[in-house]
């Protein structure tokens, strides 16, 4: 269990194989953590470090839970098995990372209607021709046709 513990304490994240069961279901518990505190751009670098050791801590308590479950007995000598012991140690380091993290949802920030328009107007907006343009850029057949119609 400490060997566990001590492998990935130094492994971040990243470096876990990405298709492995672990790696996936740890990444995925970092996306969610970090949307939870609003997002990777509302989230600070000791945030971000607090989230990574939560996750592995959480991967360790699991690990500990899978193999304290298996066991035929816990009580050894009048007493818990150390694994038992130890879990908890794990589980309650967990809950106070996650009430350092947050444990209230944060809205990622969203902007507002008015910006978003403002914004892709800009995007959209035509391009004038090499030659400048500048002036009436009204197709010659509509004008005809406007004309007509008086």
């Amino acid at each position: 269990m400490k060997l566990l513990r001590r492998v990935l304490r130094s492994v971040p994240i990243d470096l876990l194989d990405k298709r492995s069961a672990i790696g996936v279901a740890a990444r995925k518990r970092r996306e969610e953590l970090i949307d939870h505190c609003g997002g990777a751009e509302a989230v600070s670098p000791a945030q971000v470090i607090l989230i990574d050791t939560a996750v592995k801590t959480e991967l360790i308590v699991r690990a500990a839970e899978d193999y304290i479950l298996r066991q035929e007995t816990l009580v050894v000598d009048h007493g818990l098995l150390p694994v038992v012991m130890q879990r908890q140690q794990l589980a309650d380091s967990l809950c106070r990372m996650l009430e350092k993290i947050g444990l209230d949802r944060k809205a990622r920030e969203v902007t507002s209607l008015h910006d978003y328009l403002a914004e892709r107007s800009k995007q959209t907006e035509p391009v004038q021709p090499a030659g400048g343009g500048g002036g009436d850029e009204t197709v010659p057949e509509m004008r005809h046709n406007a004309s007509e119609s008086r």
